[in-house]
């Protein structure tokens, strides 16, 4: 179940980095150098992984109800780690509907709000990580 998520965190990343991560294609402005961001394509696999980390969230809370820290840790990072992805699949669901109605200003909330849920998942990730490596 931890390689469900595993992936699911691994295809995740694939999808920021692809729209977040600094690239001169994105920029020049000339065919066949230009690389547009594909917010559809992006949307669509948030919403894949949204669906995934629902059903694994099902199975990890029904075990986290016994008490267990571990479990109880899973959860809380797997919310955490679904809340981003639901942000970001709006923020790409809004700029593929390409609304003049999403001012910069609408995607700035919407960007501080994605960073401050990032943020969260980010140390809970660690939190597990070293709960499982003094398991270890």
């Amino acid at each position: 179940m931890l390689s469900n998520l595993d992936r699911i965190l691994s295809d995740y990343l694939k999808i920021h980095n692809s729209i977040f991560k600094f690239n001169l294609r994105k920029l020049i402005p000339i065919p066949f150098i230009f690389k547009r961001i594909d917010y559809l394509k992006h949307a669509n696999q948030c919403e894949a992984l949204i669906k995934e980390l629902t059903e694994i969230r099902i199975i990890y809370r029904s075990r986290s109800e016994d008490g267990s820290d571990f479990y109880k840790l899973i959860d809380d990072y797997i919310i955490k780690l679904e809340s981003t992805i639901i942000i970001l699949h709006e923020i790409c669901k809004k700029f593929n509907d390409n609304t003049w109605s999403y001012t910069y200003n609408y995607y700035k909330k919407d960007i501080q709000r994605y960073e401050a849920t990032r943020t969260q998942y980010v140390a809970l990730g660690r939190e597990l990580n070293k709960y499982i490596k003094d398991l270890s």
